[in-house]
């Protein structure tokens, strides 16, 4: 499946008679380059020569990090790279998103990541991670500061994940320990497909392209709040 649809580029009545997703890989790169000098496009060329990686229908990106962790930058910075990205899906709609999707990310993926393993073999999986005590320190302003979940699937999601329903000191560290334990576990022989990223430190570009084999691009690494 390839993620280069021509509706991402808006050019439908330029490319409206080239059959883009059966031409070969140089002949697609060629037809995106050439539109965008006769355009003058200011997209960056990596996010263009990134959409047309081969991604097949059952290698994913599943963004494991918890809560707080940079998961908002990171949905942002696959956006940017060319990938159809999904920033916390509802749990119970996991299996349909991923029909559409190239990339989920959040608790309710960090709390599926053996299931969706399984499902998905051959697949990249990214573990955000943050200092604990600035990560405690912003999950007590974030939870604490919303009602609780009501939604079956996010009271699900929040127990998975954390134990509790309510922002609890000791239960949220507790859940950050043994996630991040656990996922290392589970990856132990396969390291090559986990990648520990800590974005809120100044980690970006320069450790995420590599891992994901595309083009690292010329504007910054995103830096969201969610």
């Amino acid at each position: 499946m390839w993620t280069l649809t021509i509706e991402d580029f808006a050019l439908r009545q330029t490319l409206e008679h080239v059959d883009i997703r059966t031409s070969g890989c140089r002949e697609r790169l060629a037809i995106v380059v050439a539109v965008m000098r006769k355009r003058n496009s200011d997209r960056p060329l990596a996010s263009f020569y990134n959409c047309m990686k081969p991604l097949s229908q059952s290698q994913k990106i599943f963004c494991i990090g918890l809560s707080r962790t940079g998961t908002t930058s990171l949905h942002v910075a696959l956006t940017r790279l060319g990938f159809r990205s999904c920033h916390y899906p509802p749990l119970h709609r996991l299996p349909e998103i991923m029909e559409c999707y190239d990339a989920v990310g959040d608790t309710p993926v960090a709390c599926s990541f053996r299931e969706l393993d399984a499902e998905y073999p051959g697949s990249r999986f990214v573990l955000t991670v943050r200092e604990i005590r600035s990560w405690l320190a912003s999950t007590e302003r974030f939870f604490s500061g919303q009602p609780l979940p009501v939604e079956g699937w996010r009271r699900e999601v929040r127990l998975k994940t954390y134990g509790v329903l309510q922002w609890d000191r000791e239960a949220f560290e507790a859940a950050y320990y043994r996630h991040f334990k656990t996922v290392l576990a589970h990856f132990r022989c396969r390291r090559n497909e986990l990648l520990i990223i800590d974005i809120t430190a100044g980690q970006g570009w320069d450790v995420l392209c590599p891992f994901l084999e595309v083009a690292e691009p010329d504007d910054k690494f995103p830096h969201e709040k969610y």
